[in-house]
């Protein structure tokens, strides 16, 4: 491994048996956390820059301190790219695909889509609360409502919220002709995510049917790669 910071800590003074020391410690720490160690690398070298080494070789004690807290630096990040990397491979593929292709969809609902307003609950205060992203107000505000769309956009928040099976529940429910398009890609992923692949893939075969489809491309995309 060639690492970077070399000569940083080389400017700092520290002797070569503690340079050689921290090479055989990365190396082990390579052995350990197989993979991509470059953001690791660049990550510890910024680390190591901002440590307060001496400057000169007369301290040792000091020296060896700093070698220590470089080793600590080691190991904690090192620790955390093990346990990102290990949290990914445990994820499943067809849920690393819902989340690959998940983007919060726009409020397109009007008034005069949702029809008479109900004074309980204005389409504006569902607005507001989806723009700023305060997706459990969405839910208070939908709570118990039947206009066109809010059925949708509530199933939208359970999503953000991770209330996958409610979100499923919610958007099957939902018939809003205008949302349909929009409805069956969000279905797609929500079964993705709940590990339905059968249930995502009729989803996604409605949609590759449909030519003016406007996720048709990812659609036919994530099909091939969940029909693999």
């Amino acid at each position: 491994v060639t690492f970077e910071y070399s000569e940083v800590m080389k400017e700092k003074k520290l002797s070569k048996e503690e340079m050689n020391q921290l090479e055989e410690m990365a190396l082990l720490g390579k052995k350990a956390f197989p993979g991509d160690m470059s953001k690791i690398e660049k990550a510890l070298a910024a680390r190591i820059d901002e440590l307060p080494l001496p400057v000169e070789k007369k301290a040792p004690a000091k020296g060896k301190t700093a070698l220590w807290i470089a080793l600590a630096l080691l190991i904690a990040i090192a620790l955390s790219a093990y346990y990102m990397l290990n949290s990914h491979s445990n994820e499943s593929p067809a849920i690393h695909y819902a989340s690959a292709y998940y983007e919060t969809p726009p409020f397109v609902i009007s008034q005069e889509t949702r029809g008479a307003d109900d004074v309980s609950t204005p389409l504006s205060k569902v607005y507001d609360a989806y723009k700023s992203k305060d997706f459990a107000k969405v839910l208070l505000y939908t709570e118990n409502q039947n206009g066109a769309g809010l059925m949708f956009y509530r199933g939208i928040a359970q999503f953000e919220l991770g209330q996958i099976n409610a979100a499923i529940t919610t958007l099957s429910q939902d018939n809003t002709i205008d949302l349909e398009d929009m409805r069956s890609w969000y279905l797609a992923l929500g079964y993705l995510q709940s590990n339905d692949s059968h249930s995502a893939q009729s989803e996604l075969e409605k949609i590759v049917n449909m030519p003016d489809h406007y996720k048709l491309r990812e659609a036919s995309d994530l099909l091939a790669k969940i029909s693999k």
